[in-house]
């Protein structure tokens, strides 16, 4: 660092305890090269970041205050390879093979900083929240020689100068900004070391230090297409990745597990994928694709327990393509995905939550052998294909769907296609018109629950074996396909032309029970006309 002579740090590496560790670093006790015990501190910046350089002029300031007897001494700063600093810091572990290969693994891992900021102190012998603590109650000491005439005027200007440098941005700046604003600030940096045990560093505390850094998580705010993909090319587990507002062009990759991706807010973080290649026609307002030619995916998740929240998505094949387990969506826009649809979920155990759908074709589709998804709070007008489901145990709930044009081609809101034991509750499909070709539910899958629902025309297809459909009403018209062998149930159903009825269906025959208030009476019972498959499908 310009300006900064390193001093003999052959004995810093004497390292003892553990005094902190937090979002900028890792401070540990040590001894100087006459045996004085000083506190060190080291700092993460990555590459492009100006942290070095505020530090750097913060201790050429701080040193024209050396020797005042109530502000801590800065006894040395430098900039250097972190990696340098761990053969001083791991020097008591055995030269094992295996440590050679977690030694290697920090250093790769750490190849996209630039260097490590080792700031050495003195050590006050305790930490600021004791001091406080103890005294802080005679307010008195907290002054106590600190006038101007002991603080330069140029350090005293420095506080409102527009590049503040480090050691005062941390204490003052941040305090000084809205929860809001403070992480706009922040850059490529590491910033997770909560997992650090507080112990002595004998060999076994250096091998568990050492493989929690090799480990740890950073924290990246990004705010262009570049630093996106930079960010999830080198995030690890435990990780998370901020965008500021802004449009994100290109086709991102996230592979890894723990990894939370955050925006500002749906509308201002927005992912849009371009088109390479492809024909479209656009319908009443509604625009789909005719032709798939190389069109991408905005975001593609691989890996379990991800979470990606406040983002909108435009474009693409697909906006969003989830592989994993136990990821969890909230809080997304997905519009104008002109192929197969809007999130695509190859797992179990994922939560979608707070979506919604603008303007594309399948709006949520869980694929085969995806069990135990939960989707709920979902919204959508004029799409071709609300939510799709081929798995098993799904639960989908609060879906409202809603269609607002003329579109002139075949809807479906909630298609439950293949997979079994699926259940929908509070579903809500208004606009759809079976002289249109619309139906709000369509059950394909044996033992499916339907409850609690205004879902428009109703249809249970050839697949929907043992259905049960409880408080559903079903618009203009409730239908089973004449293939359906086993029983089917309704419980308290409406259509548009009936009243209340309860209907059991097996094989090929429909009893309607309508109740009477008189609950000492037998219902009655009669038998209705069963549509065929050529009739209204």
């Amino acid at each position: 660092m310009e300006g900064v002579t390193e001093t003999n740090t052959k004995n810093e590496a004497n390292y003892t305890e553990i005094l902190g560790q937090g979002a900028f670093g890792i401070v540990l006790k040590s001894t100087d090269t006459f045996g004085n015990p000083v506190a060190v501190k080291y700092v993460f910046p990555d590459r492009h970041s100006p942290d070095a350089d505020k530090l750097d002029r913060e201790f050429t300031l701080m040193k024209d205050l050396e020797g005042h007897p109530n502000i801590v001494q800065i006894i040395n700063l430098a900039e250097r390879q972190y990696c340098a600093d761990i053969n001083g810091i791991f020097k008591k572990l055995p030269a094992t093979e295996e440590n050679s290969r977690e030694k290697a693994k920090l250093e790769e891992k750490l190849d996209n900083f630039r260097s490590s900021i080792r700031l050495v102190m003195e050590l006050c012998g305790e930490t600021l929240r004791t001091w406080l603590d103890n005294e802080l109650a005679d307010d008195r000491k907290v002054g106590e020689d600190i006038t101007v005439t002991h603080i330069s005027t140029e350090i005293h200007t420095q506080v409102h100068h527009p590049v503040m440098p480090g050691i005062r941005n941390i204490i003052i700046g941040m305090t000084r900004r809205k929860p809001e604003k403070r992480i706009e600030k922040m850059d490529l940096d590491f910033s997770r070391w909560d997992d650090i045990v507080q112990q002595g560093i004998d060999a076994n505390g250096c091998r568990a230090i050492w493989n929690t850094i090799s480990n740890s998580g950073a924290e990246y705010v990004v705010e262009n297409s570049e630093g996106l993909k930079l960010a999830m090319d080198n995030i690890s587990k435990g990780g998370i990745i901020y965008m500021k507002a802004g449009v994100y062009v290109g086709e991102f990759v996230l592979r890894g597990n723990e990894v939370t991706i955050s925006g500002v807010r749906v509308g201002l973080t927005i992912i849009k994928c371009l088109e390479k290649d492809g024909t479209f026609i656009r319908r009443t307002g509604v625009a789909f694709m005719m032709h798939v030619g190389g069109f991408g995916c905005g975001l593609k998740v691989i890996g379990s327990r991800n979470t990606v929240t406040n983002i909108e998505f435009h474009g693409g094949d697909k906006n969003v393509d989830i592989i994993g387990d136990a990821n969890v969506f909230e809080n997304l826009t997905l519009s104008s995905a002109f192929g197969v649809g809007g999130i695509w979920i190859q797992g179990s155990n994922n939560t979608i939550s707070e979506v919604e759908l603008r303007n594309i074709r399948t709006g949520i589709c869980l694929l085969p052998n995806s069990d135990h998804n939960k989707i709920s709070n979902v919204t959508g007008t004029n799409i071709q294909e609300g939510v799709r489901i081929h798995g098993s145990f799904n639960r989908l709930s609060n879906i409202n769907l809603r269609i607002d044009c003329e579109l002139g081609y075949a809807l479906k809101g909630v298609y439950l296609s293949t997979g079994s034991n699926n259940t929908i509750n509070g579903v809500e499909c208004s606009g759809y018109r079976r002289q249109q070709d619309h139906w709000g539910v369509v059950i394909n899958s044996p033992n499916t629950t339907v409850e609690n629902c205004r879902c428009g025309p109703l249809l249970v297809d050839e697949g929907g074996n043992n259905a049960t459909i409880v408080n559903v009403h079903c618009g203009e018209l409730f239908q089973v396909h004449n293939t359906v062998k086993e029983n089917i149930n309704l419980t308290n159903c409406t259509t548009t032309l009936r009243e209340k009825f309860t209907v059991t269906i097996v094989k090929d025959e429909m009893t309607v029970t309508k109740p009477h208030n008189d609950p000492t009476k037998e219902p009655e019972t009669y038998q209705v006309y069963l549509h065929t498959a050529a009739e209204g499908y």
